[in-house]
């Protein structure tokens, strides 16, 4: 460590020399692979740390440790981050340590306070979340954060408060101090101003917990989330703010103005509650970035030197991966500071807005109001210019709305509510003042909501796969380019941009060739297969999952399927199926069906007591997507050797529409039983057939018609379905169940099924254990791979 830290200073020394800027970029490049070798000196192996190992998984434990956080109290449930310190099992004590990230139903205890030692009856898990590429990596999330680890709490009841933070030593009151203001804040807006508490949470102390989904979506569809993140302009109005006021004191005294450079002063002193206000907002990249490049600023104003927003940004940048690298693969982090390098490039024209106009300027530049107007609208056009690559791969929409939006929901927001909402934070000691201002502020964000809410109903969101690596490095290049011809001018360079832009933005038509693929996708306890057919035609097979009480609100089709389908630049469904009507085969398809418009959707029956289903068939007709029941021998699709043919609708074959109500068993007998056929290979989808239908296919189909390659497990492996002539017939290579992790409600897949289908000579491959399942193939060789 010693010899690192020798060399770091010394490479910082020869890059402060008078040198070339080739040899000055080179030692920055040696400077900043010395601050990877302190982390890699840190970091033993770069392994996983033993201590935060789960022996425990699925079982319920005592644990006890220090609340990290204030408690992000959500609209149902309470997030509380945990540092670990002791756990036990019954009497047996366990080896642990680390954060474990808790939810528990309703509200936590109002005693408990960030830095207190408190205890726990908590189920504990690695994080769990679906292995399917494109869809958000929860994982890797929690990873950036430290986490290893979650629990669910039952109740509130099974937490107790051990020690209060008072009782430690005072670093350690004073580490925790920042949440505990930030507790406090978020509690006096709870109570003041309830309705419009969400949002000024996310303004004042970066908590976006308890925005509710409709609001979270209009803000979305009007392209302006970053609004409701601690960044920039919070920073800059924190900091106008608190230097004006210094330097108007500063200047009430002549001895000191004679003795100090009152502007200096007032900068460096700036810094402070810029500081603390960063250390309340939770230390966020956006608001990181915004304070390291305020102090960036601050230096180059009292050593007299040039401020640079390119080098600002780059210093900023660097300063944040020397301490986190791993950063560097956040969203946040790379929206973040894209928005800032495009608003380098848009620089020069920035520069001439800012400047004060003359008696000769036109009329639009003598005019405040034009001219602020044209100055936030070139800059969200700028920020959005250098986002969209990013955003389109992560979040494949495009609000072509936002610079509006931000013109007219930005000062509401940031300049009305979040300037009111600050004072009212520092009156808090007198509360009906601050009640006061807060109502005030949030006079702001309920016209902010409103106008969203209609901006949002627009139809300027576009819905966009993942833009291929060419195009992204197409289009900045065209944006480097518009910067150097923003600088040095000239028809060939804005001639040269616009070529490059236009190929950038051309469609490119995904390669195809004659392997099918066929993915099984890790939903949960659910289902959802996609086939990749010749002609890149696309087919749906079932998308939904038992939705759990904690996460009603995550939708399969918006946070699974369409970011697989636009990862893999797929942005036309052909054809959807649903082999029988229960929520976990169906209630991730409404926003499939709104986003890919499929031509049709195929059922087993369109008469069922299912109030679910029937909104989905509505949705459907309002669509023009042609609803058709699949006939038992009917051929759903067929190209040369590829063919796929419904086996069994016994829905159609018994009857139905005398009755709505259906059991369960029922419902599950008279699902669709799908076999796809490539050549010799075959894929069999039984949706959740149970022994009765799987009798009535051996005796009316045949071995010959059911034995198939892959099969998905019928009724995600239960011991209803299964049964030993089935699996004889069938004889699968492979046999695939798409379970929950953890077994869940019911013990999916049974212990004997699997054994059944082993002992059959078939591998089993669950979902909960291995992930989303791809197999490709050319109608001769089947191979599961990778993606």
């Amino acid at each position: 460590m010693l010899v690192w830290i020798v060399l770091i200073l010394l490479a910082f020394r020869l890059i402060a020399q008078p040198h070339g800027l080739l040899i000055t970029k080179a030692l920055l490049v040696v400077f900043f692979f010395m601050i990877g070798g302190i982390h890699a000196t840190l970091s033993p192996d770069f392994k996983i740390q033993q201590s935060h190992a789960i022996p425990v998984a699925g079982q319920e434990v005592s644990v006890s440790g220090i609340l990290q956080q204030a408690p992000a109290i959500g609209r149902e449930n309470t997030v509380l981050i945990m540092k670990v310190r002791d756990m036990r099992r019954g009497r047996e004590r366990l080896r642990a340590a680390g954060l474990v990230r808790l939810t528990m139903p309703g509200l936590p205890p109002p005693a408990l306070e960030p830095g207190d030692y408190f205890m726990v009856r908590a189920r504990l898990s690695p994080p769990q979340g679906p292995t399917v590429p494109g869809a958000f990596d929860y994982r890797a999330y929690l990873s950036r954060q430290g986490i290893r680890a979650v629990g669910w709490i039952s109740s509130p009841r099974l937490l107790t408060r051990i020690n209060r933070l008072s009782k430690a030593g005072f670093l350690s009151r004073l580490r925790y101090l920042p949440e505990r203001w930030r507790m406090i804040i978020g509690r006096h807006l709870d109570e003041l101003v309830p309705r419009q508490a969400g949002v000024y949470r996310a303004l004042l102390i970066g908590d976006r917990s308890a925005i509710s989904p409709g609001v979270m979506e209009n803000f979305k569809a009007c392209g302006i989330v970053h609004l409701l993140a601690i960044s920039g302009i919070h920073m800059g109005l924190l900091a106008l703010g608190v230097g004006f006021i210094v330097l108007w004191l500063l200047k009430r005294s002549t001895w000191l103005l004679l003795r100090i450079p009152a502007l200096k002063a007032a900068a460096l002193i700036s810094l402070i509650p810029l500081t603390i206000y960063a250390l309340i907002a939770g230390f966020h990249p956006p608001a990181v970035r915004a304070l390291l490049m305020t102090m960036v600023f601050v230096a180059a104003l009292l050593m007299d030197r040039q401020w640079s927003i390119a080098n600002n940004t780059a210093i900023a940048a660097l300063i944040i991966l020397a301490f986190k690298p791993a950063l560097l693969f956040a969203v946040s982090f790379q929206l973040s500071f894209a928005a800032m390098a495009a608003i380098a490039v848009f620089a020069g024209p920035l520069r001439q807005l800012a400047t004060v106009p003359t008696a000769t300027s036109p009329w639009w530049r003598r005019n405040w109001l034009w001219r602020w107007s044209l100055f936030s609208i070139l800059i969200s056009l700028a920020a959005m210019a250098g986002t969209a690559p990013i955003i389109i791969a992560n979040f494949h929409r495009l609000a072509l709305i936002s610079p509006l939006a931000t013109l007219i929901v930005e000062p509401l927001l940031c300049l009305w509510a979040l300037a009111w909402g600050l004072l009212g934070c520092l009156t808090l000691p007198l509360v009906p003042l601050a009640a006061l201002l807060f109502k005030i502020g949030a006079l702001g964000i309920t016209a902010a909501l409103k106008i969203t809410s209609l901006l949002a109903a627009l139809p300027f969101t576009l819905w966009l796969p993942t833009p291929y690596l060419a195009q992204i490095i197409l289009w900045y290049a065209a944006l480097g380019l518009l910067g150097l011809w923003f600088k040095r001018g000239g028809r060939g360079l804005l001639l040269g941009v616009i070529i490059i832009a236009l190929m950038a933005l051309l469609p490119i038509k995904p390669s195809s060739d004659s392997k099918i693929r066929v993915s099984f996708l890790d939903v949960g306890h659910g289902g959802c297969s996609i086939l990749r057919l010749p002609g890149a035609h696309t087919i749906i097979i079932d998308s939904g999952r038992r939705q759990r009480r904690s996460a009603q609100d995550y939708g399969v089709g918006e946070n699974i399927v369409a970011p697989f389908l636009w990862h893999n630049h797929i942005s036309r469904v052909d054809a959807v199926i649903i082999t029988h009507p229960h929520a976990d085969h169906y209630n991730g398809l409404a926003f499939i069906l709104r986003r890919f418009r499929p031509p049709v959707l195929w059922v087993n029956t369109m008469v069922v007591d299912e109030k679910g289903f029937d909104d989905l068939l509505k949705l459907a007709r309002e669509l023009k997507i042609k609803v058709r029941v699949a006939a038992g021998g009917g051929v759903l699709y067929r190209d040369k050797a590829v063919r796929l043919r419904n086996l069994l609708n016994l829905a159609a074959v018994e009857g139905r529409g005398k009755s709505r109500a259906d059991s369960d068993q029922q419902r599950n007998n008279r699902g669709l039983v799908l076999r796809l056929t490539v050549g010799k290979r075959a894929f069999l989808f039984t949706g959740d057939i149970e022994r009765r239908a799987e009798e009535y296919l051996i005796q009316s189909v045949g071995a010959d018609e059911l034995h198939s390659d892959v099969l998905k497990v019928p009724h995600h492996g239960s011991r209803t379905s299964s049964s030993m002539g089935f699996v004889e017939a069938v004889k699968p290579a492979y046999a695939v169940i798409q379970a929950e992790r953890h077994g869940g409600r019911g013990k999916f897949p049974a212990p004997e099924v699997v054994r059944r289908y082993r002992q059959a000579g078939a591998q089993v491959l669950n979902t909960a254990d291995v992930g989303s399942i791809f197999f490709v193939t050319d109608g001769r060789q089947l191979r599961r791979v990778g993606y």
